[in-house]
């Protein structure tokens, strides 16, 4: 009997090291430190939505930060990347779903908790289209960041696009259209761009860190902002999210990206109260990791991957 199960564990063990060693292999000139979402693709063993999937958009937890990743068809886009430090972590994430180019890519804003990692997703992933706010002699801001995605762009011949009020980009099926953008208010958060995707009739509103003047801008303008699911602006702060605004959005999810005990205290109590008021279903990446949002038919659907 022994003798059996001694014979179990050696076969155990040495089944440990040849998918070590296939791991090994099949990562090696991976920059990115393989996620367990990687390892399962490798083996065949993923059952997540993967690139060859149609119609889905994945709010990837970066911590602190926002990065938001839309497929559809085969194409690509992402909506900002989060903080430099989690560069490779945020790689690895988006490798995790078969995604090796990006159709285009939107900075909502120039702050490093949306654009730092960007400049090593582009140095990976090739990049063909980029909307972004490069307006010269910026005060505020992360310039470094902004400076080496423009010199990126230059290198490899990614085309940069200024944000413009009703630019209309397809992505597979899902109409992605700028509402908004307001470079004359004060404040970088002020300067988010409003990029709604559209897919049959189902709409998700991003934000980036718009605050209150910003959300009141744009409801004065006229532009509907009514969604199915939000991106939280300002990851839950209180300086975002008005009562106004949310009575126009009425989201059904609201997707809280934000880091595990955040230092901002991030999402603020009365946001989520202001949330659930307008019945929306929380959805927070510190809590529940990646946030994967399928849509068919005009129904959504969604899991966690934390």
């Amino acid at each position: 009997m022994k003798t059996k199960k001694i014979l179990k564990v050696a076969a155990i063990l040495l089944a440990a090291i040849l998918l070590g060693a296939c791991l090994v292999i099949t990562f090696a000139n991976d920059p990115a430190v393989p996620t367990w979402d990687n390892i399962f693709s490798s083996l065949g063993l993923k059952d997540s939505v993967t690139v060859e999937d149609n119609d889905f958009i994945v709010f990837l937890d970066v911590d602190q930060g926002d990065g938001a990743l839309i497929v559809s068809n085969g194409q690509t886009a992402l909506i900002d990347g989060g903080e430099d430090e989690f560069s490779e972590r945020t790689y690895g994430k988006i490798r995790g779903y078969n995604v090796t180019d990006l159709d285009l890519i939107v900075a909502s804003h120039i702050h490093s908790d949306h654009i730092a990692a960007i400049p090593f997703l582009m140095e990976r992933l090739k990049t063909e289209n980029i909307i972004i706010d490069n307006s010269k002699n910026r005060t505020e801001g992360d310039i470094k960041s902004l400076n080496k995605i423009l010199g990126i762009c230059e290198d490899k011949k990614t085309k940069v696009f200024s944000p413009i009020r009703a630019t209309v980009v397809n992505v597979g099926d899902f109409e992605l259209t700028v509402l908004g953008f307001y470079p004359e208010l004060s404040g970088e958060n002020n300067h988010s761009i409003f990029t709604m995707a559209k897919i049959g009739q189902t709409k998700v509103l991003f934000t980036g860190d718009a605050e209150n003047v910003a959300e009141k801008k744009i409801l004065n303008d006229g532009i509907n902002v009514d969604c199915d699911v939000l991106k939280v602006g300002h990851h839950g702060s209180k300086t975002s999210s008005s009562e106004q605004f949310l009575s126009v959005a009425t989201p059904d999810y609201a997707v809280i990206s934000c880091g595990e005990n955040n230092k901002y205290s991030h999402p603020n109590d009365e946001i989520l109260t202001r949330l659930k008021n307008v019945g929306a279903e929380i959805l927070r990446t510190d809590l529940k990791g990646d946030i994967v949002f399928t849509f068919e038919n005009n129904e959504i659907g969604y899991e966690t991957q934390k």
